[in-house]
């Protein structure tokens, strides 16, 4: 018999200081649509969108209030499924990335549409190693997609040692084929990049302070997961930026919304607003990009289950993919704030997971 309440992190008022995160005792979720399935959570990924949501950052397009939930990123068992679930038992080992209105994962379970999760490939692959995966990877991928990515390019990937980098350059180098695999790292991550085997040259920008003259023309795609303003330079003219983290293109917001967490006219009209804000920022920051005829396109990260499967669950039971993961802390306030507290750094190297339960 399951229990009514269940553990979750939360930040029970809007703020940006960690010390005011806790776990507390919620109505646990139940499965109300017959595509949902339960999922006992073994492990969840911090993501730097979770602290930027508890400070009310990302209200325009998820008009949520607090309690606000912690964690996109899941790996666990199925417990219970709805009536229609067709690719998921009770007992499944699963992982993927939740939908905006589903957020929850660092907590001891969540419910979540079936489409959104994948097998976990294999019983070596670790709970932590597969919470580390969704939502980084799929970004990454989604970003390589946009940028037009194919066999044999070059390809230049920004902070290729950060949580998104990382899964970036080992995508171009073994999923897209690509001939060469760029990345900047600083002094401490060079180590880690090269033990990743992804790239076949790394710049370490704390020394070469002109990596992106010394790279100058050399990229027939720019994946830049970390917003690094001069990562046009490396690219060749004619060729593409795909970014995650420089300016986000207002139009693409529209992808974040959901369905259950519909805005009011009000919301509409500060979300228009944003959008044109948005858009105006890109178009300035982009200058240099449309100069050198370098089209900029920004991707922002899309759940989905039977993708997570194809790209990752390979690389995942062959062991040929690696994630590095800095820290795996407890499920304790304490755990958690550290956690977080790390994240909010911004110079971690791969990934942060925090371990619900054994």
């Amino acid at each position: 018999m399951s229990t009514a309440t269940y553990k979750a992190l939360v930040a029970t008022k809007f703020t940006g200081n960690t010390a005011d995160y806790r776990i507390i005792d919620m109505p646990r979720p139940k499965i109300t649509k017959e595509t949902q399935i339960e999922v006992t959570v073994h492990a969840a990924a911090v993501n730097i969108i979770d602290p930027y949501r508890a400070m009310g950052m990302l209200t325009v397009v998820l008009p949520e209030a607090p309690p606000v939930k912690f964690g996109y990123d899941v790996a666990g068992i199925v417990t219970q499924v709805g009536s229609k679930v067709k690719r998921f038992a009770v007992g499944d080992r699963v992982y993927g990335c939740l939908n905006s209105d589903e957020i929850g994962s660092v907590g001891e379970y969540v419910v979540t549409d079936e489409k959104y999760m994948a097998p976990i490939p294999a019983d070596s692959v670790d709970y932590t190693v597969a919470a580390s995966v969704p939502l980084a990877g799929l970004t990454a991928k989604q970003a390589l997609d946009a940028g037009g990515a194919h066999e044999g390019q070059t390809v230049y990937v920004t902070g290729g040692m950060g949580g998104v980098g990382m899964f970036g350059t080992f995508l171009a180098r073994h999923y897209y084929k690509a001939k060469d695999v760029i990345t900047t790292v600083s002094t401490a991550k060079v180590e880690h990049a090269e033990k990743m085997g992804a790239a076949t040259r790394i710049v370490d920008y704390t020394k070469d302070k002109e990596y992106a003259k010394t790279l100058e023309n050399t990229a027939d795609l720019v994946f830049d997961s970390i917003g690094d303003k001069s990562c046009y330079m490396v690219a060749k003219p004619g060729s593409t930026v795909s970014s995650v983290a420089l300016i986000p293109d207002g139009n693409n917001m529209d992808k974040m919304l959901v369905e259950s967490m519909p805005l009011s006219w009000l919301g509409w009209l500060k979300l228009a607003v944003a959008k044109q804000s948005m858009n105006v920022a890109k178009w300035r920051a982009t200058a240099a990009f449309r100069a050198k005829n370098v089209s900029y396109v920004h991707v922002f990260g899309v759940p989905n289950g039977k993708e997570i499967e194809e790209t990752f669950n390979p690389f995942l039971a062959n062991g040929l993919l690696k994630p590095y993961i800095q820290d795996i802390f407890p499920f304790t306030e304490e755990g958690v704030k550290a956690a977080y507290d790390k994240c909010l750094g911004l110079h971690t190297t791969g990934k942060i997971v925090i371990r619900i339960r054994d």
